[in-house]
């Protein structure tokens, strides 16, 4: 009788002695968009986000719609905190690829979060950003 309620009381401890949950999460604080529109037509673009993270984060991720946005897929950089990323695919913080993934321009990026904040900026070209009318001139971008 005290192997089954030694049995009891160990199958059913877990039950009455949660442990905590292991919660993550993260913010985007601030993001700044700088726009400088060229003489030719172009516009470059640098987006900055400033992340919180609360618990360990290691992947990042932008995307955009390039059906209609024209983007030099050759242009697009990464940074952070002014620290410049290197292209490629190596598994290792401080390296990002760039894809195209139907519509999708996909940027994805790894990097070391642990509790702490971090900006990262996203520099690229957009071609033909201005469309020209007989009376005025438009730039349209969807951020």
């Amino acid at each position: 009788m005290q192997k089954i309620i030694a049995l009891f009381f160990v199958l059913l401890f877990p039950l009455f002695n949660p442990h905590p949950a292991l919660a993550k999460s993260y913010t985007i604080d601030n993001a700044q968009i700088d726009i400088q529109i060229n003489p030719d037509g172009t516009a470059d673009v640098s987006e900055t986000r400033t992340y919180t993270f609360n618990g360990h984060f290691e992947n990042g991720e932008w995307l955009t719609n390039i059906e209609k946005n024209k983007i030099d897929i050759n242009s697009v950089s990464l940074s952070e905190g002014g620290t410049e990323y290197k292209i490629g695919s190596e598994p290792a913080p401080g390296y990002y690829t760039v894809n195209e993934a139907g519509n999708e321009l996909k940027v994805n990026w790894k990097y070391s979060a642990d509790d702490e904040t971090k900006k990262f900026t996203i520099k690229f070209r957009i071609l033909d950003a201005i469309s020209n009318y007989s009376d005025t001139a438009e730039f349209y971008w969807k951020f």
